[in-house]
């Protein structure tokens, strides 16, 4: 066995009462490519295991398959049991064929009162119009045996994983270099909302603020804006942290500084630093965005002392 691929197939019939996706597993060897049809159904397809790699070594997606039934089969004191499948699991490590796997999974699902079903053996010489498409965190994979197309979807949580998913199967079905090269390329690309807007009350420009935000990398971000803060015109210019690549949730971490044009003691221009540590709402490919934060204000110029402050934000993000 060459690699596995898990994935989620549309269906009509009574298992999904008129349309829905179940959950398959495609066991692909050089000669072949087996469809097991697992008892999972879901109205959309489920996140697939990220574990990828050529079988002839343990990989994480094998053993997460098997290990996936086992929460439901078994309380902990049945030791015995847990001993049976791990021993089956040792032997499915040394030889990681097509065979094993079916009898091993078959067994497991089996303690469920639950049957797999081997659906097809598609011979890999007969497959005609073979597709791999990569979008975001999804991978599909198509292809025509006797003139009918196949078609198998697999989703992950995190766009890197599902990359490298893509680029495995290139290599699986020997795909050319060219195209390769443009998931590489898709790898590190920007397929996140890089530019957002946001008025910001309170904050690190004391009274309030109109902020661009440029999101330069999914960690980085700049931040530029201009307020009036009743003693001048502040412009707070800022470098952020956002924790997270793939959520909408995020961990925000910044420092910068706000020169002020007029209004301490008569200086035309004054600077203060500030920071920021507070939680950010940005949706990945855009969309409304809701910031709150502890803004400590540094080096104040009337006094020249660190004050603690706060802010909230709220504005939209797009690409």
């Amino acid at each position: 066995m060459k690699f596995l691929f898990d994935a989620w197939k549309y269906h009509f019939g009574w298992k999904t009462l008129g349309g829905g996706y179940v959950r398959h597993v495609l066991l692909i060897t050089d000669e072949s490519i087996v469809e097991i049809e697992m008892p999972e159904v879901s109205n959309t397809p489920g996140y697939s295991f990220s574990g990828f790699g050529n079988l002839n070594e343990p990989s994480e997606i094998f053993l997460n398959i098997l290990f996936f039934p086992l929460e439901k089969i078994l309380p902990d004191p049945y030791e015995k049991m847990r001993q049976e499948i791990q021993n089956i699991l040792d032997s499915l490590k040394q030889s990681p064929s097509v065979e094993n796997f079916v009898s091993a999974i078959s067994y497991l699902y089996s303690k469920r009162g639950e049957e797999i079903e081997v659906k097809n053996v598609y011979l890999r010489n007969n497959l005609k119009d073979l597709e791999l498409k990569g979008s975001g965190d999804e991978i599909s994979l198509s292809f025509k045996v006797d003139n009918k197309k196949q078609t198998y979807i697999s989703r992950y949580k995190e766009t890197e994983e599902a990359n490298k998913v893509l680029l495995a199967l290139q290599d699986v079905f020997e795909v050319n270099s060219e195209v390769k090269k443009e998931i590489k390329t898709a790898e590190v690309a920007n397929d996140f909302a890089q530019m957002a807007w946001y008025i910001e009350a309170f904050g690190n420009s004391v009274i309030g603020s109109v902020n661009i935000d440029y999101r330069f990398h999914p960690n980085l971000s700049f931040r530029a804006g201009g307020s009036w803060m009743i003693f001048g015109f502040g412009f707070p210019i800022m470098l952020n942290f956002l924790t997270g690549r793939e959520t909408s949730h995020h961990l925000e971490f910044g420092a910068g500084i706000v020169p002020v044009i007029g209004g301490f003691d008569g200086e035309k221009l004054a600077f203060f630093e500030t920071l920021t540590l507070g939680y950010r709402y940005q949706p990945k490919k855009g969309g409304l965005v809701f910031r709150v934060s502890f803004t400590p204000l540094i080096n104040f110029p009337d006094k020249g002392e660190t004050r603690p402050w706060a802010g909230i934000s709220m504005g939209y993000a797009f690409k």
